[in-house]
């Protein structure tokens, strides 16, 4: 899902510094005191079992304890709901259950979705204290990845990888028909004298593609590679972003993310920065046919350290939940109304310039 938008050394640190591990005479009384969270409508992805061996080890506070068993609601310090997943329970139901220091947190980790949710409903209102997702502005932000600088560049011939190029873009894409409309600014950028092939459920043979064979095929053969979101929301980017540009390949970005407030503008090539689609393929065809143009932003893309990143999101983002949740009184806070915080003024249709 974020993605990460951190990108520098100053900003990681302070994602990680509440998660060091830190010999105090409060430890002993944080590994007593036990903090239990509640996934109430947990997603099948999340594994509760590695949640708590990381929370157990590897958090500064070391006393949290996820569970998705739901009988024993009125004990739990906090309830995690998320929010594109259904409901068992309704609201009056887990109010009648909910003791008056019980934290409840929404989490959204992906685009938020026209679909009809429980959330929507007015008897949701008042009843969330904090966010947990890929926005900015999240209480507890989870980004997808994290990318860290390198201290000391690579030494590549990028000439070679240059020279080796014989294609000009390529967009692996399986959901079609966004409401982003990249299928129609795709096809724009076609009928301007980009050649694109498209690989996937919505090219026209409609096959899937392994993904260690069509990265390899980019990583060899194109110029260019198209990261374009299905959807345009406030701080959204998808972990296409980074899969792609750790390959030798120039990413074309499009999305809602402000890509050059967050990253080197000069290690990709974004769309926002071109009037119509027409300008924008007469400078690719520049870029493709520079050599010194062309190796500038490969360059400029390797001072990021993606391949070798180990740093896990989202335990990261379930250690600082446990954080907020031992210092509650520090973070007291009420959203009057999660449906306007997800879906006003969020998520928009772009135009297409041609």
């Amino acid at each position: 899902m974020l993605s990460c938008i951190y990108s520098n050394k100053q900003e990681l640190n302070r994602l990680v510094d509440m998660t060091e591990t830190k010999e105090n005479p409060q430890d002993t009384v944080q590994s007593k005191n036990i903090q239990q969270i509640l996934f109430i409508n947990k997603p099948a992805w999340i594994d509760i079992a590695r949640t708590n061996e990381y929370l157990r080890n590897k958090c500064h506070f070391k006393n949290c304890v996820m569970t998705n068993k739901v009988n024993n609601i009125p004990q739990m310090s906090a309830v995690v709901f998320s929010t594109p997943h259904a409901l068992k329970f309704g609201c009056p139901y887990l109010k009648s259950k909910r003791p008056y220091s019980q934290i409840w947190v929404f989490m959204t980790f992906e685009a938020p979705s026209g679909r009809p949710s429980w959330y929507r409903d007015r008897v949701w209102k008042n009843t969330m204290n904090w966010s947990w997702g890929y926005r900015l502005d999240s209480d507890i932000f989870r980004p997808i990845q994290v990318l860290t600088t390198r201290s000391v560049l690579p030494h590549r011939d990028y000439d070679t990888i240059f020279k080796r190029k014989k294609k000009l873009a390529a967009w692996v894409v399986s959901n079609c028909h966004a409401k982003s409309l990249r299928d129609e600014y795709v096809h724009a950028l076609i009928r301007e004298g980009i050649q694109v092939d498209i690989f996937g459920k919505c090219s026209k043979n409609k096959s899937r593609v392994s993904r260690d064979d069509i990265h390899r095929l980019i990583n060899e053969d194109y110029k260019f590679y198209l990261s374009f979101e299905n959807n345009f929301c406030k701080d959204y980017v998808t972990e296409k972003f980074y899969t792609y540009l750790g390959l030798d390949t120039i990413l074309i970005v499009r999305g809602g993310l402000n890509y050059s407030e967050h990253f080197n503008q000069n290690a990709f090539i974004d769309t926002s920065s071109f009037s119509s689609v027409k300008s924008l393929a007469s400078y690719m065809l520049k870029v493709s046919q520079d050599m010194k143009l062309y190796t500038r932003y490969l360059r400029n893309k390797d001072i990021y350290n993606i391949a070798d990143s180990n740093y896990n999101s989202m335990y990261e983002s379930e250690c600082r939940l446990c954080e907020k949740i031992n210092n509650k009184e520090r973070y007291e806070k009420t959203y009057e109304d999660i449906a306007t915080y997800l879906h006003n003024g969020t998520c928009f249709n772009p135009d297409i310039i041609v």
